[in-house]
């Protein structure tokens, strides 16, 4: 990540700076980069977490990979949570508290709302068994429960009641940040601001929630705002997805497995500027096989009066509104030609 560049670069200038480290795992977690087993950190990102360690500025366990497991309520945590994402669940507070209970598990201890850290192991198992009944019922992968255990970054040196205790939720809160027109408010954490800014963020972030949990239930609930082809599935969100938010959408949606097997996702949607704008996505099988979407957008937009590019698994573009239809036409062949 440029994170983690960042950080080894400022690491060799000076190896003081290896209290940076944190912020190089913050970045690593916000560009979905856990890709080892159980959701680990491989490659260099293993070489920054074993200095952040060394340190003794991260903490590494293995628990429930859930949004505020150590500060929001369990039924909240469950209902913030949207990588992966949980039709029915995500954003359902009531729902969540409906499943709980449905399962024997207390949502408070005397007047105190419990955590997901407040959780006894048995409890954890029939959260997650209930969870993957629940998805099972909506003829969805019960597999993407599992997604949801994993390894857990916990930042030492952050308040154990905040988001910037956990790596993940950190991130989280950067990146709404950035999709909220708020980026300066990112760099005032990353720079140490604990005070209004922090507070702020924090309100931002669950703007950005309730835009996400939107987004997501009415994908889900709504089969004309999607079209799949072949690897490819298309969710049309003009009028309906904000232009700052389809990368999100999109990476949210690859990561869920909703639609079975590697598939592209791809989210359209109108700007301001009368223009469409895609976000696309793909999955680690489909790179070993040959897919570069980066490079697919970068070589076709300008052939439709656009522009665009990426990574080979996240890229994004604009085109002409009155080429769209060309465009992806053009878009699904290409994907299909380039995996081997």
């Amino acid at each position: 990540s440029g994170a983690g560049t960042s950080y080894l670069l400022a690491k060799a200038i000076d190896p003081k700076n290896v209290d940076l480290s944190p912020l190089a795992i913050v970045g690593c977690l916000g560009d979905q980069q856990d890709k080892g087993p159980k959701r680990s950190l491989i490659g260099l990102n293993s070489g920054i977490l074993a200095d952040a360690v060394q340190a003794k500025l991260v903490e590494v366990t293995q628990d429930l990979v859930l949004f505020g497991r150590q500060t929001r309520p369990i039924h909240r945590a469950i209902a913030s949570t949207t990588t992966p994402f949980l039709p029915g669940l995500s954003g359902e507070e009531d729902r969540c508290l409906a499943l709980l209970d449905s399962v024997n598990i207390p949502t408070k201890v005397e007047d105190r709302w419990r955590t997901i850290s407040d959780l006894s192991l048995e409890e954890k198992k029939r959260l997650v068994d209930k969870i993957i009944q629940h998805m099972i019922s909506l003829k969805l992968s019960g597999e993407v429960a599992l997604e949801l255990i994993g390894s857990v970054y916990t930042l030492t040196k952050e308040e154990p009641s905040t988001p910037l205790r956990d790596g993940r939720e950190y991130a989280s809160l950067l990146n709404s940040c950035g999709r909220m027109g708020k980026p300066g408010l990112g760099i005032a954490l990353g720079l140490g601001d604990r005070g209004g800014s922090f507070e702020e963020a924090q309100q931002v972030y669950s703007e950005y929630r309730k835009f996400l949990s939107k987004y997501m239930n009415w994908i889900t609930q709504d089969p004309k705002s999607l079209v799949q082809k072949g690897h490819l599935v298309i969710v049309r969100g003009e009028g309906v997805i904000d232009e700052n938010m389809t990368g999100a959408v999109s990476s949210i949606l690859s990561s869920s497995n909703l639609f079975g097997g590697s598939k592209v996702t791809l989210v359209v949607t109108a700007t301001k500027e009368g223009e469409s704008k895609v976000s696309a996505r793909g999955t680690d099988q489909l790179i070993q096989k040959g897919l570069n979407l980066g490079k697919i957008l970068q070589d076709l937009s300008p052939k439709f009066g656009g522009y665009g590019g990426g990574h080979d698994i996240a890229a994004g573009a604009t085109v002409e509104r009155q080429s769209l239809e060309s465009f992806l036409t053009q878009f699904e062949k290409t994907i299909e030609s380039s995996i081997k």
